[in-house]
């Protein structure tokens, strides 16, 4: 367990911006930047000028998911050299570039110090323009790149159910492989049909995609995104060392309240399922439901958990 004062939220919060931007990390830098945005204090309607000074937060090595020294060694100064693409318009000649963090040094065995300048911080910090949930565990589970942001980008749509369809030259920008994979039997091969065994083996979701033709030539891709629990349950035991978002929090207090209390039905509720039981819940409190008598077992019933109870 991480000490409490530095135990780090189950879930994270990034904005949309970075979400959909054009992105260049390998595995460990990544996994790093899931570390530094859990961290990052996140707002709506953030003034640029309030961030005056650089944001240091340190990043637990135990985390990052390997232990050789070299490698993360060469993470670190791979990532303090990355930029993201926030905007990248040739039509529109606009453009804007950032590199995030410029300084990571180690402090001691258990921790990297990250910086993170000051005028960057409200591209990690504002939440005005939307902004992904995704389950930090989950994030840090994935071993491959293209995983962690297809992760990432179908944990945006996930409410929706849908993503697409979009360009294939699109999604290539998004994962930075403009120049790999040409032939669509290698894209799947090499990304897609690899991600969707990783994610649906060890994250909270899963997807299916579909290819469509314009002419002779497969010009877009459309995701299909549903929630399930994961197949490796190593990531519930895992996520433990992770603390609760305040709604999470406030999510417990109500189903105890309900009498549901198993571990298996909360972890259930609050990890997977709290959209539709904040859903369930606003019906309940303000009388749309009426529910006479039992109101856990409706919920339950309602949430497709009658087998579990």
């Amino acid at each position: 367990m991480e000490p409490e004062e530095h135990r780090l939220k189950k879930t994270n919060r990034q904005p949309n911006s970075i979400t959909m931007s054009k992105q260049q990390f390998e595995v460990i830098e990544k996994r790093i930047m899931y570390l530094v945005i859990n961290q990052v204090k996140t707002g709506r309607n953030i003034q640029e000028d309030v961030f005056k000074e650089n944001l240091t937060v340190l990043v637990p090595i135990k985390h990052l998911g390997d232990t050789n020294y070299e490698r993360i060694r060469s993470a670190a100064k791979s990532l303090s050299k990355r930029q993201i693409a926030l905007k990248d318009d040739k039509r529109n000649k606009t453009f804007d570039y950032i590199t995030p963090f410029p300084r990571i040094k180690t402090t001691n065995n258990s921790y990297l110090e990250v910086t993170i300048l000051a005028d960057t911080i409200p591209y990690f910090a504002e939440l005005n323009k939307g902004y992904t949930n995704y389950l930090l565990a989950s994030a840090l589970s994935l071993h491959s790149k293209h995983s962690q942001r297809i992760y990432e980008i179908i944990s945006r749509f996930k409410d929706t159910k849908f993503f697409g369809p979009i360009p294939i030259s699109e999604f290539r920008e998004m994962l930075s492989i403009e120049d790999s994979y040409k032939e669509i039997s290698m894209l799947k091969a090499r990304v897609l049909e690899p991600a969707r065994n990783e994610i649906a083996e060890k994250t909270e979701l899963g997807f299916n995609y579909v290819l469509t033709k314009t002419g002779r030539k497969y010009t877009h891709i459309k995701f299909t995104i549903y929630g399930q629990a994961p197949k490796d349950q190593q990531l519930l035991k895992f996520a433990e060392d992770f603390r609760d978002d305040d709604k999470s929090e406030r999510c417990k207090v109500l189903l105890k309240a309900l009498g549901i209390i198993r571990d298996d039905l909360v972890n259930e509720i609050v990890n997977y399922q709290q959209k539709e039981f904040w859903e369930w819940h606003y019906k309940y409190s303000t009388g749309a439901l009426k529910v006479s008598k039992n109101p856990a077992g409706l919920l339950l019933t309602t949430l497709g958990l009658t087998e579990k109870k």
